[in-house]
């Protein structure tokens, strides 16, 4: 028989999948995209992360569990891949598929508090109590998905204020925002640390915050000459 801790905990993990399968099938079609297209494109992008961040758990000995925080730079690779089998337009296709990650993790990173996984060291008397350490810890579970959300939310008034047209830079502003957000959480997570209170997964967070900086900043300076070339 399967303990409740683990229904709870898988049952907010389908709970986010069916959330973002709703985002999908209401803003694909904003995009020109067939329902099928759009839905296939996001399941093989995220399907395609996921047993990335499967292989590199196997290749690095995955010191901060299984993470898929380890694949999420790697995202805007497989959204190119799979726009150009399914003949979409690449860039809104990013814009589509940008928010789809952290709508996942707001969601089904909750289980995780039934699970007393990805739990943090800071005990405090009004934590929720872990069944893991036998102690109450801060709910930096619930923190972080409450962060997933807002960066979810934000990222969704970005694409409707850019009336889908596809601008790219949804998928680089996801990447900064998560990256520095959950850089600064993996601090109070009771991963393995590193060097100066750095863990892995914190070096892949803030490897993805750089990545999306520098790709927010190519394409300001790449505007800026288009701009000024417009001018002469």
């Amino acid at each position: 028989m399967i303990p409740e801790s683990e229904l709870i905990y898988y049952g907010f993990h389908v709970l986010g999948f069916i959330f973002v399968l709703a985002y999908i099938l209401i803003f694909s079609p904003k995009y020109g995209f067939k329902l099928w297209k759009g839905a296939v494109l996001t399941a093989l992008s995220y399907g395609s992360m996921y047993i990335w961040m499967l292989a590199l758990k196997r290749i690095i000995t995955g010191t901060g569990g299984q993470n898929i925080v380890r694949a999420f730079v790697f995202l805007p690779l497989f959204v190119l891949i799979y726009a150009k089998l399914l003949k979409l337009d690449v860039k809104k296709s990013m814009d589509l598929v940008a928010a789809a990650p952290t709508i996942v993790f707001a969601i089904s990173h909750i289980g995780c508090v039934w699970a007393g996984c990805c739990e943090t060291w800071l005990q405090v008397d009004w934590g929720i109590y872990n069944p893991v350490t036998g102690t109450r810890l801060f709910p930096n579970q619930i923190a972080e998905s409450i962060t997933a959300a807002i960066i979810s939310a934000l990222l969704i008034v970005m694409i409707i204020k850019d009336k889908y047209q596809g601008k790219c830079n949804a998928m680089p502003v996801m990447l900064v925002m998560y990256g520095t957000t959950r850089f600064m959480w993996e601090f109070v997570r009771d991963n393995t640390k590193l060097f100066w209170g750095i863990g892995e997964l914190a070096l892949w967070a803030i490897g993805m915050a750089i990545v999306g900086g520098i790709w927010l900043l190519v394409d300001y300076l790449k505007s800026k000459k288009e701009a000024k070339n417009a001018v002469l």
